[in-house]
């Protein structure tokens, strides 16, 4: 059991909220076709796929992604007391989705929220050799102009430090999909295989909800050093929210027995590195 301590400068929020943004016109072209977007939506998408370098930053949420904005909205309000500080990745389909929660916040956009840079040839080099590269070692495959996981790592972890010198107790940031999992993988101290599995087995969909605390659920005045808590919830079809959308204690491990060391060998060789 770790012991309780008071709030301090140099320690995490008591509740740290991430919010994925809306659906966007492009996520719902590559569900739907291009006849589910708006003319402007179609000519966005398509002038992004002509450039040397794909920068998605400009792309907008869908009327859908609006809606779901608006419902994540409520069930921030619904879960969660209010926040100290808000953050959003630059990204518009970002900053649309913190506006359109109507959370009455003043927000703080943050480049270390940003998405991943896939780069140019993961976007445009959709043959089966690359997938089979990039889905045999997604930690460290990309393409020569792209942002390597473990860089997305490294800005996870700047995150958090930054908030560590921060005097707030209630955060909440809208950001993307892969910003969201290698956070998980920080506060969590995951090894890469388990990041694996979580990614491809879990999904985190649009406006998707991941909520970590430091307060024990079930008794307010036990206040963890470290986050211990995970809530993760999808306000648009709450019965695919994890752990039935309630808090879940988290293992948070340290260190590993030998035997356990051999274990994570045999899950990473048998199940998911080289399928």
């Amino acid at each position: 059991m770790e012991s309780v301590t008071a709030q301090s400068e140099s320690m995490l929020p008591e509740t740290l909220v991430f919010v994925r943004h809306g659906e966007s016109d492009e996520n719902r072209i590559e569900k739907l076709g291009m006849r589910s977007v708006s003319l402007l939506g179609r000519l966005k998408y398509l002038l992004n796929k002509r450039k040397t370098k794909h920068l998605d930053y400009d792309l907008l949420l869908s009327e859908h992604g609006i809606h779901q904005a608006e419902v994540a909205g409520e069930s921030i309000k619904q879960n969660f007391q209010n926040f100290d500080i808000a953050l959003t990745s630059p990204y518009l389909r970002a900053i649309q989705t913190a506006e359109h929660m109507k959370l009455d916040m003043n927000w703080e956009i943050n480049n270390l929220l940003m998405e991943r840079d896939w780069g140019f040839r993961y976007l445009n080099d959709r043959t089966k050799k690359f997938k089979r590269d990039y889905n045999s070692n997604v930690y460290f495959i990309t393409s020569a102009d792209g942002e390597k996981l473990y860089s997305v790592m490294l800005r996870a972890n700047q995150f958090l430090d930054l908030l560590k010198h921060r005097e707030c107790k209630r955060v909440i940031s809208v950001t993307h999909n892969e910003f969201i999992f290698t956070m998980m993988d920080a506060i969590e101290n995951l090894p890469v295989h388990v990041h694996i599995k979580n990614y491809r087995e879990n999904k985190l969909p649009n406006c998707a909800i991941v909520a970590y605390t430091r307060i024990n659920p079930k008794d307010n005045s036990e206040i963890r050093d470290n986050f211990a808590w995970r809530k993760v919830i999808d306000p648009i079809n709450p019965s695919n929210s994890w752990d039935g959308g309630e808090w879940h204690e988290i293992a948070n491990i340290n260190s590993y027995t030998e035997q356990e060391l051999g274990k994570i060998v045999a899950d990473s060789e048998s199940k998911f590195l080289y399928k």
